[in-house]
């Protein structure tokens, strides 16, 4: 092989390199996207003779886009049996910008030998539009730590 052919071999991977990394740029810094992590985290602290326990409710949001999420609020509410309401914890207006995180904690009295629905209920505004988006998670009496990952955007 002539040492032309070898040359215009090395231009392959780098030039497949450079595509593979100019797309990557495009995709994470040019073209808007909105796009939020939340990621609720459930956790059972069990109390002795069976009075009970603490029961944990972590909600992270996390910007994953590369737009401004502005006038966030997150409310979670924690029910058992479709109408008992456990606990209820309300976020007031959070701003997010690119990978900043924002955290709903609440705790509330329970029984572990129970089944919670959490409900989340977000609204924020990117780019001018609105969005409102309800998740729900249904917790099982024999899973003391549950983690639930939705993406919204």
């Amino acid at each position: 092989m002539s040492s032309q052919g070898r040359k215009a071999l090395w231009f392959i991977p780098v030039g497949l390199l450079v595509v593979l990394l100019v797309s990557l740029s495009l995709y994470l810094w040019i073209i808007p996207r909105t796009e939020l992590e939340v990621r609720t985290v459930y956790h059972e602290s069990p109390g002795g003779g069976g009075t009970g326990g603490v029961m944990n409710v972590n909600v992270l949001l996390t910007n994953m886009g590369n737009r401004e999420v502005s006038s966030l609020t997150c409310n979670v509410v924690v029910m058992s049996d479709g109408s008992t309401v456990h606990g209820r914890s309300e976020g007031g207006s959070i701003s997010l910008s690119r990978m900043e995180v924002a955290e709903i904690s609440m705790h509330f009295t329970g029984s572990q030998y129970e089944e919670y629905t959490i409900t989340v209920s977000l609204s924020f505004n990117c780019c001018g539009n609105t969005e409102v988006e309800d998740l729900e998670f249904t917790t099982s009496e024999d899973e003391m730590n549950l983690v639930f990952v939705e993406k919204v955007g």
